[in-house]
């Protein structure tokens, strides 16, 4: 799937673009949109991360359980068609309003899914679906076309530095049923990992708006 999204047209369509977009968010604002030195890779989803991602969505999440979510187990012989971020890219901004910009500039590129992501546990960032197909070989080495999407997420430096040193935790406590916070909600339990990463992700995103908004007042705005 990444070789042949590697060496479609939109990869390398999407890759100038990106360059172009820096050049004309510079002349708007007279900052730099993109982290300093970035450029566009893309990665496959590792295989644990599959399995902790369909355990959640088959049975921690599924609320037809004792049966399967939406009439069909998640497999790895499915995941390609269930899953829209096996291959995945990230694009890395400076400043908050670089988000909404660069998710706008992409829709110009091609029709895609775009999901605006903020919730209660204090994650934001945007998730673009990319639809493509891919060849894939099967068992007995016969080639399998099917429909599927690579994941492009759109952040902040800031976030993605948080989100670097915080994801195993994250990830731990996002499988664990070992708490309950149905009665008085993680927010109350200020002692706990909950607790401290949930409301750092609100506060970094609070942090951005006050920082754009001094770079604006500064450029006259």
């Amino acid at each position: 799937m990444k070789q042949s999204f590697e060496g479609g047209c939109f990869w390398e369509k999407f890759c100038e673009h990106l360059k172009e977009l820096e050049e004309k968010y510079r002349k708007i604002t007279r900052y730099g949109l993109l982290k300093k030195d970035f450029f566009p890779k893309l990665f496959i989803k590792p295989y644990e991360s599959f399995i902790d991602k369909s355990f959640r969505k088959n049975i921690l999440n599924n609320s037809q359980w004792p049966s399967p979510p939406n009439g069909e187990w998640i497999t790895c012989t499915n995941a390609a068609e269930q899953f829209s971020d096996l291959i995945r890219t990230n694009v890395i901004v400076q400043y908050l309003d670089g988000v909404d910009y660069v998710a706008t500039e992409i829709q110009s590129l091609t029709k895609c899914k775009v999901d605006y992501q903020a919730n209660i546990e204090g994650y934001y960032a945007v998730h673009i679906d990319v639809p493509s197909k891919f060849e894939i070989p099967t068992t007995t080495w016969e080639t399998n076309l099917l429909d599927g999407s690579v994941e492009i997420q759109i952040t902040t430096e800031l976030k993605a530095l948080i989100k670097d040193l915080l994801h195993k935790t994250y990830e731990k406590h996002r499988i664990s049923n070992s708490v309950d916070y149905k009665e008085r909600g993680w927010q109350w339990d200020y002692r706990s990992d909950e607790f401290r990463l949930n409301f750092l992700g609100h506060v970094v995103h609070n942090l951005e708006a006050n920082i754009l908004e001094i770079r604006d007042k500064g450029m006259g705005k």
